[in-house]
């Protein structure tokens, strides 16, 4: 379970609980949420959110003071992009966080596919972890320089679309990608 003492509980003035955020996941039982800055009631409001209650109620994490650009659960690891290009990465629930030091890159967004985690990175490409976040490569033949915004698994290809509404597929874990 989480930690209350690491997490605050998330109220506007009318007592609502209430999360901006500009990225969210669903994983396992948490909802996750993450923001770069949303100006809420003349403050600008950033973080690190979950909720372990369908929404109903949220949590902001209190040790992880970084804007948001991407959230994802990927086999009980909270893996966090920052706006200042760092992967976050938590092994106990926010309590604690790592900074991934050897991966310095934007990433736009997260997908988890069983043991693969793989990374949509800012004018990059796909980067994979298949390892929950000790090391990644490169994956982006076909696809290099562009800006990842969704991904989708459907039977044995995983599809990915741009930026620029281009829709590539790969069958080899991302080795290679067609459009």
């Amino acid at each position: 379970d989480i930690n209350k003492d690491q997490w605050d509980t998330v109220n506007t003035s009318d007592g609502l609980n209430l999360v901006l955020c500009d990225y969210i996941s669903k994983n396992g039982n948490y909802i996750l949420a993450g923001s770069y800055g949303v100006e809420l009631f003349s403050k600008i409001d950033y973080g690190f959110f979950i909720s372990s209650d369908n929404g109903l109620s949220w949590q902001k994490c209190k040790s992880l003071d970084v804007r948001i650009k991407s959230v994802i659960e990927h086999n009980g690891i909270f893996f966090v992009g920052g706006l200042d290009k760092h992967l976050y990465i938590s092994k106990d629930l926010g309590k604690t966080w790592e900074v991934d030091t050897n991966f310095i890159f934007p990433v736009d967004l997260f997908f988890s596919d069983g043991d693969n985690l793989y990374a949509g990175v800012n004018n990059v490409g796909v980067h994979l972890s298949t390892d929950n976040g000790k090391t990644w490569v490169k994956r982006h033949n076909g696809i290099w320089q562009t800006n990842i915004k969704k991904f989708l698994k459907f039977k044995d290809a995983l599809y990915c679309q741009d930026d620029r509404q281009h829709i590539f597929q790969t069958k080899d874990n991302g080795m290679n990608w067609t459009i």
